[in-house]
């Protein structure tokens, strides 16, 4: 009842088994290979001369403005701070189970860029059974910007998280769970 995330080939049953039945979830090692070259790739744009977006400046009207490296974190931070403003009944675990393996299997693709230790921090959570708290409602321009935004949080140990039958501080949670968050580097909170 394994589910090998490869970034490619993740269907509604594997969803469903992890959603509903709790089945554990692996990665596979040319996903997680495809994972540390992503972020390689990041890191030595953050380091360059040349400004990117999102990675090395700032967002938005404030897009000119050159973040230090020695500001990343609180930067990373602060977007997914910004970004959380879903509000309304909240999903329950099985729905956020699903958003958890389905960004999972996004990151696993290779494309993200962000830290391993980020994947495998989420990849934890949905193992141990540390759901993020996720309101139903609420967007910033794209759709899932609010809800990742939430289940975010609850990664740095923020927001709440559901564990054990019960709610819980974001920081919390992932003690319980015997998780460590992991600190934010350039690209992790986009």
């Amino acid at each position: 009842d394994e589910i090998v995330l490869t970034g490619s080939d993740l269907t509604i049953e594997q969803i469903a088994r992890v959603a509903w039945l709790n089945s554990t979830v692996q990665v596979s090692a040319a996903a997680r290979e495809r994972l540390h070259r992503s972020r390689e790739i990041v890191d030595r744009l953050v380091a360059g001369e040349t400004p990117v977006y999102g990675l090395n400046t700032n967002l938005g009207e404030l897009k000119d403005h050159r973040i230090a490296d020695s500001d990343q974190a609180t930067f990373q931070r602060h977007i997914l701070l910004s970004h959380a403003s879903g509000v309304g009944e909240e999903h329950p675990p099985d729905v956020v189970r699903a958003m958890m393996l389905a960004r999972l299997n996004g990151m696993a693709r290779g494309a993200s860029g962000v830290q391993p230790a980020v994947f495998d921090t989420i990849l934890a959570m949905l193992c141990e059974g540390a759901h993020p708290v996720v309101p139903s409602r609420g967007s910033i321009g794209m759709s899932d910007l609010a809800p990742l935004a939430h289940l975010a949080l609850a990664l740095i140990g923020e927001g709440q998280v559901d564990f054990g039958g019960s709610r819980m501080s974001g920081l919390d949670g992932l003690a319980a769970a015997g998780i460590q968050p992991p600190r934010l580097a350039a690209k992790d909170g986009l």
